[in-house]
């Protein structure tokens, strides 16, 4: 008795079957690439407000307890003998006040994703004048001096560092968006900016791929020129070249 053997139980895949399945693995995975870059800068972006939004708060603790001012227009108690004065002339040297005051303990929340000017190395110093808190290249926030927190509420209070410049109405660099460069921008030209009434938000930049552009106008104004006759200017960051 013959027993037939089953032909083609066994049989594999052939050389174009194997290539149609490599190219629908590619297609997919291009098709993913983009998406969970997008989902990494969302997440980078809302790391980025929650930290301007702490400093922020952090400010107004201050100015609750210095007649509405901020610490560029009062840097608190007097330093004590030995002690470098207190600088109010850069935002690191403003932010520093915070610490001095026993406000914050940790400067994490001054840098921010995707920043080649704000890495914090976590070293504060020691109390009372914690000189190691926020030296230069570890601030990624600009501030707004000149201001209190009775100022309108929409004035530009914290906001990330600019393109070279510590111009009011200043320059950021929408080409270099997701790289760390410098003012670089976030996808699409928007900055991460925080508001005096502690709003916090992106906003659009006037040009989406220029290498010096500020904020786009509503009307006749964006958010620094509304305020271009109020004395206000930009406190820059410490190692940035500002």
């Amino acid at each position: 008795m013959k027993i037939q053997m089953q032909k083609g139980l066994k049989k594999g895949f052939t050389l174009i079957e194997l290539l149609v399945v490599i190219t629908i693995i590619a297609i997919l995975a291009s098709l993913a690439v983009p998406t969970f870059g997008r989902i990494q800068e969302r997440g980078n972006i809302t790391k980025g407000i929650s930290n301007a939004r702490q400093i922020i708060t952090a400010l107004r603790i201050y100015s609750s307890d210095h007649s509405g001012n901020y610490p560029d227009v009062s840097t608190g108690a007097a330093p004590a003998p030995g002690d470098p004065p207190a600088d109010n002339s850069t935002a690191n040297g403003v932010f520093r006040a915070l610490f001095t005051e026993q406000i914050l303990d940790s400067e994490q929340i001054f840098g921010c994703p995707v920043s080649s000017v704000g890495n914090p190395d976590g070293n504060i110093g020691t109390s009372p004048s914690f000189t190691e808190a926020l030296g230069p290249r570890e601030n990624h926030w600009m501030m707004t001096g000149g201001a209190s927190d009775s100022a309108s509420g929409s004035v530009p209070l914290v906001y990330e560092n600019s393109a070279g410049t510590s111009e009011w109405d200043p320059q950021w660099n929408a080409k270099a968006a997701g790289t760390n460069a410098q003012g670089r921008s976030w996808s699409g030209g928007k900055i991460i900016i925080g508001q005096n009434d502690s709003s916090v938000a992106l906003q659009q930049l006037e040009d989406k791929t220029s290498q010096s552009t500020a904020l786009k106008k509503s009307g006749s104004d964006n958010m620094f020129t509304r305020f271009a006759d109020s004395g206000f200017k930009v406190l820059p960051v410490e190692g940035a070249g500002n």
